[in-house]
């Protein structure tokens, strides 16, 4: 019986993956594909989100409709700036890489090293934007916080998302299915325990404060 449950429970998850991949796509060319993609990952990290909390809701397609359009214009914004950076990050890559000279070397692993910190603010950017209403420089500097204060499983996300990627690459069928829907489940469960460390930390230092006081 306890088996059975088990194997039950297990499937009933993984369809609910497969339905929210499909959905992803769906609404991703909804938007024309540029347009749609932003809001399309906000809702589905949004739902996600609220599975993790117990929420479940009774149209799984009526509320991922409903977040879509509530993020439309956020997520957008967001994606385009994320865009911008990452082909300046590119080009001046490509440009540096080519270069004779060591200023150019050395110019070319500053860009690497800023391409670290764009691939933090990859991974942050959706948990953290369903999260908070927040600024696009709040945003950023509340990525990096994020970042520098659990370096170790930021490292792990941006490991996680980049071996998904690539599996994907190799098996398109293991993308069409899962691929969209397991890479968001594991960026915000492991960026939502960065936020509750982070609530834990602020509470101890409020606690601190209030005694002192």
């Amino acid at each position: 019986m306890v088996l059975t449950n088990f194997v039950h429970n297990i499937s009933t998850a993984f369809l609910k993956m497969v339905y929210l991949n499909l959905l992803w796509f769906f609404f991703t060319i909804l938007g024309l594909g540029i347009f749609g993609i932003g809001p399309a990952t906000g809702a589905l990290f949004k739902i996600q989100d609220e599975w993790l909390e117990g929420k479940s809701p009774t149209s799984i397609f009526t509320t991922y409709a409903e977040y879509y359009k509530k993020y439309f214009k956020k997520m957008n914004k967001m994606i385009f700036v994320l865009a911008t950076i990452g082909l300046i990050l590119y080009f001046d890559i490509r440009f540096f890489a080519f270069q004779d000279g060591l200023h150019f070397e050395l110019l070319t692993g500053l860009m690497y090293f800023f391409t670290f910190w764009y691939l933090v603010l990859i991974v942050y950017s959706f948990p953290v934007s369903i999260k908070y209403d927040l600024s696009m420089k709040q945003h950023v500097k509340y990525c990096f916080s994020i970042a520098l204060l659990n370096p170790l499983r930021t490292i792990a996300l941006i490991i996680s998302a980049i071996s998904i990627l690539v599996f994907s690459l190799y098996y398109p069928l293991f993308l069409l299915t899962v691929g969209i829907s397991i890479t968001s489940l594991i960026l915000i469960y492991l960026s939502n325990r960065t936020f509750d460390q982070i609530f834990l930390l602020k509470k101890r230092l409020q606690l601190s404060s209030d005694k002192q006081n």
